[in-house]
């Protein structure tokens, strides 16, 4: 690929002058430039890189443009690839719509390259994950052949980058570097998916799942049961506050509870719904599973202190649960692990 000749008409960085001109006007300004390019990209969706020794030409930006221009335009490209792709089924379609849906937001999320993403786009973009993961669980044979096409576009990306791309002067980082790891950004979770339907079963669980939040229960209730947990009729799986969760508790049977931990002023906090609903699970001969996701990672820590000793009262070590980046895909994995252990040792 390397030896391709440019075809004529402008290359990479003259099509890119128009943005190039805004983010330039901003310099400084982090958030004022991520909405310009947010906004531009969004405006001219197509792949703009003609092949890849165009594509590489982003690398010769200084490096604050790099990073603000080097997502968006590596998503179109792996978005044009996918969207050649034929759908053999109409739950093919659906994978294949959701992946690429997936992708279009993703190409702007950069929380691990300098600067953060707002936070309204990494929720988003978990529940579009969630969102693709459980239509890839729905149809297994359909889906892990889309997911496989995007995982054999990327290896041929990277196989491109490291052993086609001649190294210039020009260039201001490695290539390795420069576009690899937004490839890997963009892809890699979705990868991920297709790896956990060869290392575990994708069967519906047969664990029921309680959701404390006092903003979407249930919307993370019914992703969670997208992800395969049993949703029993009959009996509510989410609760605005505490003191409803508490009474549903001692009434109800749930194998799992997800809870936040700020429930609004003058709400019971999630620390003590915790220790309570442990005694109560207890108490009622079921095993507690029991975890906690927010925002805060204040309150996050202070769980883990206070909720993770000699007698830990949940599973999974909640100061990694900022629902920024927490997706019920992970979730039910840690779950499964739970599971599995639990047998192990009865």
């Amino acid at each position: 690929m390397a030896n391709e000749q440019l075809q004529p008409g402008p290359n990479l960085l003259e099509k890119l002058s128009p943005v190039l001109t805004q983010v330039r006007a901003l310099s400084g300004d982090r958030a004022a430039q991520y909405g310009i390019v947010r906004s531009w990209f969004e405006e001219h969706p197509e792949n703009l890189a003609r092949n890849m020794e165009d594509l590489a030409l982003v690398c010769t930006l200084p490096r604050e443009e790099r990073i603000l221009l080097t997502g968006p335009l590596i998503g179109s490209w792996f978005i044009d690839r996918m969207s050649s792709y034929v759908p053999q089924t109409s739950s093919q379609a659906t994978t294949l719509g959701k992946l690429i849906t997936y992708i279009e937001l993703n190409r702007f999320i950069h929380g691990d390259m300098d600067y953060d993403s707002p936070q309204e786009d990494w929720a988003e973009n978990n529940r579009r994950f969630d969102e693709l993961a459980a239509a890839t669980n729905n149809d297994p044979v359909g889906g892990t052949e889309i997911v496989s096409k995007l995982r054999a576009h990327f290896e041929e990306f990277v196989y491109d980058i490291f052993n086609n791309l001649p190294r210039l002067d020009s260039y201001t980082v490695d290539l390795g570097h420069g576009l690899g790891q937004y490839a890997t950004h963009i892809c890699r979770p979705v990868t991920d998916v297709l790896a956990r339907h060869h290392e575990e079963s994708r069967e519906p669980l047969d664990v029921s799942i309680m959701v404390v939040d006092d903003q979407s229960p249930e919307d993370w209730y019914n992703r969670m049961v997208a992800q395969g947990f049993k949703d029993v009729p009959g009996q509510q799986g989410f609760f605005l506050n505490c003191e409803s969760a508490l009474v549903a508790l001692e009434t109800g049977n749930y194998d799992v509870v997800l809870t936040d931990l700020d429930l609004g002023e003058g709400n019971m906090g999630g620390i003590e719904f915790i220790e309570r609903a442990y005694e109560i699970q207890r108490r009622k001969g079921i095993i507690p599973r029991i975890s906690a996701f927010s925002y805060s990672d204040a309150l996050l820590a202070e769980a883990e202190r206070r909720l993770r000793g000699e007698n830990p009262k949940v599973f999974q070590r909640v100061s990694w649960n900022n629902k920024t980046i927490f997706n019920c895909f992970g979730f039910r994995r840690d779950v499964n692990l739970l599971l599995h252990s639990e047998k192990v040792h009865t």
